[in-house]
């Protein structure tokens, strides 16, 4: 299963999708984190207001003087603890020693040298039953359904000495209700992602756009070298294709031109020189040698004719209408010289859009060169979602193999199955190819199991 799409288009998206949720992922990542460590540095230098404050009024007090400022000093998320002395230091150092760090540096300078301070900082244990804390509710709002990994808050434990003895424990934790809502955040990093993927889906669709009428235009040459230029619109690398393509097509169409009329020319100044030999041939007394010298030059004849129908076919600039398949066909069988061996069979065609002219020129000769090589030829016509398809059948000796694709090159003649007398000049099928082709189309030949060949056509529907 193919699950990279081949389009452009498509592909920038997905690319362009991926590496938005990423950043938006990895933005909401850093956001977090520095979140926390602001609000655990804030809540420390909120710990140190409240240290130094502490500190100066129970120093200098009695004994039973600080017993009771301990009391009323001694508030959640603060716990103050009275003790006859210090305690030994940490072993080792703590996870948070920047922190520590920190705020010793603080409260040293705000209580002084006469205060020796232990400042130790952890992680707190999550409260009991709450290992997801849920957001904060806004008011007005339902239960706190929305969920985030958990943040543990730092809890600081801090030691001071007292000038007059004994020390001081103070032990803080940020109280998690208290913490801001993350939410607004959130909506805001949605709102960000949501406005720069629209935005990158119109940017993308901006450039694949002309991308797509490109490939179209430049598919629409190849079928048809006289098509209108391609339009100039777009980015500039856009431009600059669109531009080459339009240039490639006037000198092709120009080149095409040139050899045209050379052929053209040509062709129409051998009729001179060939009815110059006719009227010689007639002067022959030898009957003989005079019908061969008048086959000869019928087949001439019969071969600069179409070689001039085929130069005009190329020249000649039809424009595409709708046309009335069903009656063309009708038509193209009815015009047949051998009546009565053409079976005709359609379902109700609906009409194509195409050259009228060139189409039933087409089909003509695949109907006359079926009728030259069998004695019945069968023509079916169907339609369906895909376009239309017309099939043109005989009972003839068919075409071997590997001569399928080569019939359709000008002037070439099957030499074993088709004989040389009836097979004309070998331009029918390039002429039925090129009308066909011109229009979106496809021909396909292949050989009948029963004998015969089968010619199929596949046009395209009247809104292709």
């Amino acid at each position: 299963m193919r699950l990279w799409p081949r389009s452009l288009y498509w592909q920038l998206v997905i690319v362009l999708l991926v590496g938005l949720m990423v950043a938006q992922v990895l933005s909401a990542w850093i956001h977090f984190e520095d979140r926390g460590r602001a609000l655990n540095r804030m809540g420390g230098v909120h710990l140190m207001h409240r240290i130094v404050s502490a500190v100066q009024l129970i120093d200098p007090a009695a004994e039973p003087e600080r017993q009771r400022l301990v009391a009323v000093l001694s508030a959640p998320p603060l716990q103050i603890s009275l003790h006859p002395q210090m305690p030994p230091p940490p072993v080792k150092a703590g996870e948070h020693a920047e922190l520590e760090n920190f705020m010793a540096r603080g409260l040293g300078r705000r209580l002084g040298a006469g205060h020796p301070l232990q400042v130790q900082v952890h992680r707190a244990a999550p409260r009991r039953g709450n290992h997801r804390r849920p957001f904060p509710r806004e008011p007005g709002e339902g239960p706190g359904w929305r969920r985030l990994p958990a943040y543990v808050p730092l809890a600081f434990a801090v030691d001071v000495g007292l000038q007059n003895g004994g020390a001081l424990r103070f032990d803080f934790r940020v109280l998690e209700d208290a913490l801001p809502s993350p939410r607004r955040m959130l909506w805001a990093l949605a709102v960000l992602a949501a406005s720069v993927i629209l935005l990158a889906l119109l940017a993308v669709r901006m450039v694949t756009r002309p991308l797509s009428a490109l490939a179209i235009g430049a598919r629409e040459l190849g079928m048809d070298i006289h098509r209108s230029p391609l339009p100039e619109r777009g980015p500039e690398e856009v431009r600059q294709v669109a531009r080459a393509l339009n240039e490639m097509q006037a000198r092709l169409a120009e080149f095409l031109r040139q050899r045209t009329h050379m052929l053209a020319a040509v062709s129409h100044d051998l009729k001179t020189p060939i009815t110059r030999l006719r009227l010689r041939t007639e002067m022959l007394d030898d009957e003989v040698a005079r019908a061969r010298f008048e086959d000869d030059l019928k087949e001439m004849e019969q071969m600069v004719s179409d070689a001039l129908d085929f130069m005009r076919d190329i020249e000649r600039e039809e424009p595409r209408q709708p046309v009335d398949l069903e009656a063309l066909l009708e038509s193209v069988c009815s015009d047949s010289t051998q009546e009565g061996r053409v079976e005709l069979s359609l379902s109700a065609p609906e009409a194509v859009r195409a050259r009228p002219l060139a189409l039933k020129r087409a089909f003509a000769n695949l109907v006359g060169n079926a009728l030259k090589f069998g004695d019945r030829v069968s023509v079916y016509a169907s339609q369906d979602a895909s376009g239309t398809r017309v099939r043109i059948e005989d009972d003839g000796p068919g075409i071997p193999e590997s001569e399928l694709e080569r019939v359709f090159e000008p002037f070439y003649r099957v030499e074993p199955s088709r004989n040389r007398a009836t097979g004309g000049s070998g331009l029918g099928l390039s002429i039925a190819r090129s009308a066909i082709v011109a229009e979106g189309g496809r021909i396909q030949l292949a050989n009948r199991d029963r004998g015969g060949l089968r010619v199929s056509v596949d046009l395209p529907g009247p809104d292709s």
